[in-house]
């Protein structure tokens, strides 16, 4: 095998490479995507789990005041009754909005973030195509010097 024959084939398996790379870089960043998705839902079924708990909590303290109300021989129809069991009710859906919300908030971020990895990934493709071109195009300009 002569030298140009060794210098042409060294050229393509170097671009060849350059491509490979970019096309496994950009799989590799999909599939991070895909896990940033995956995590992305399972935030927000987070976030509906924790404001339902937040609610149920909030129903077992308006129950154990209703509870004591009653035990210390009052009533809970009365407006200082009713006041205090429609804070607690407050309280309570407040907190499990705001666990919605935050489980929203880091589902964004993480449908972000895939969306940066997606990017990425088309990046390195398209860097991996364009240096494997540069470099087919560099060894065919030595080979013809």
């Amino acid at each position: 095998m002569d030298p140009k024959q060794m210098m042409s084939m060294g050229t393509g398996l170097s671009a060849g490479g350059q491509l490979a790379g970019g096309i496994q870089a950009n799989r590799s960043a999909k599939f991070s995507a895909q896990q940033a998705e995956r995590n992305a839902l399972a935030e927000l079924a987070a976030g509906v789990s924790e404001a339902t708990e937040q609610r149920r909590q909030g129903r077992a303290v308006q129950s154990d005041a209703r509870a004591a109300m009653a035990a210390g021989g009052g009533t809970t129809t009365d407006p200082g009754a009713i006041e205090t069991l429609g804070k607690i009710g407050q309280v309570s859906e407040y907190n499990a909005l705001s666990a919605l919300f935050g489980g929203q908030n880091r589902a964004e971020a993480l449908r972000t973030a895939a969306r940066a990895r997606r990017a990425e990934g088309r990046s390195a493709m398209m860097g991996g195509l364009i240096g494997g071109g540069a470099t087919a195009l560099s060894g065919y300009g030595k080979l013809k010097t």
